[in-house]
């Protein structure tokens, strides 16, 4: 992941879909953003391929994406039940006008088209060590139904015995506990069609209850994920709540004799 700070202040090349004048926009109204569902921004986090995150005073993480399989997701798993291996999301909101904002030929060529914001839940990461042994099994893991649970605790023993002991016996423990929980896991994920190939080693960890969650979600029919993102555009999906109208955030962030507002992220 790249930093957003690092974009902004150091002349970083951006992630594919965003530039360094549309993340400054964004930053700019972050806060106004996130206050429409209530929430505050406490900390900026990351900037990604298609979206760049922030974590906010509750706990939560907010997230801006353009990532029409990711919205697709969010938008069909926010009005379902909690899904043990899946994060759990709290509200979704389309972004309307950014493109009056910034140049045009930045809405999501890549993406879909649409800009969202969502609330989710906050995730624990993988530490290094765990990640390595993740990396190592998630082929068969996540891929391999025929490869049986004994096979993979044997792999992760073997892997660990190539590194020497140098893996801390806590990711060996994690890794165990992933392998007992495998069946489940997939079941949770073809539930929701969700994109097995997104459960790599950077977009899984542990929720609040030490549940094992994959955290960036992507619906798994890149064509159905395209469809329901067009219905969205066009206000005929009723599980999309209101949309923010960026313009109007930008422009409110000024009283009208040019003086800064209370809250102005620019103050």
């Amino acid at each position: 992941m790249i930093s957003l700070k690092q974009i902004l202040l150091e002349s970083v090349p951006t992630p594919r879909t965003w530039r360094p004048e549309d993340l400054q926009m964004l930053d700019k109204l972050s806060p106004a953003i996130a206050n429409q569902f209530g929430e505050s921004i406490s900390q900026v986090l990351d900037a990604g391929a298609f979206g760049i995150t922030y974590r906010l005073a509750s706990g939560k993480i907010f997230k801006i994406t353009q990532d029409a399989r990711e919205i697709a997701a969010a938008s069909k798993l926010r009005t379902k039940s909690k899904t043990p291996h899946v994060v759990s999301y709290y509200d979704i909101k389309q972004l309307l006008n950014f493109d009056r904002l910034v140049s045009s030929n930045i809405r999501g060529r890549q993406g879909g088209d649409i800009i969202a914001a969502i609330v989710m839940d906050a995730v624990k990461t993988l530490t290094w060590d765990e990640k390595q042994l993740y990396q190592a099994v998630r082929q068969n893991l996540i891929f391999d139904s025929y490869t049986t649970d004994e096979v993979l605790h044997k792999r992760v023993d073997s892997f660990v015995k190539e590194l020497d002991g140098t893996v801390a016996q806590h990711a060996i423990d994690t890794m165990n506990k992933i392998i007992d929980q495998r069946q489940s896991i997939m079941r949770d994920l073809r539930q929701h069609n969700i994109d097995v190939g997104e459960a790599h080693a950077n977009n899984v960890g542990f929720d609040q209850y030490g549940q094992f969650v994959v955290f960036d979600v992507r619906h798994g029919n890149r064509y159905k994920a395209a469809s329901y993102h067009n219905a969205v555009s066009a206000g005929t999906i009723k599980r999309a709540t209101k949309p923010i109208d960026l313009l109007q955030l930008h422009n409110s962030l000024y009283t009208t004799d040019g003086i800064d507002t209370p809250g102005d992220p620019t103050m």
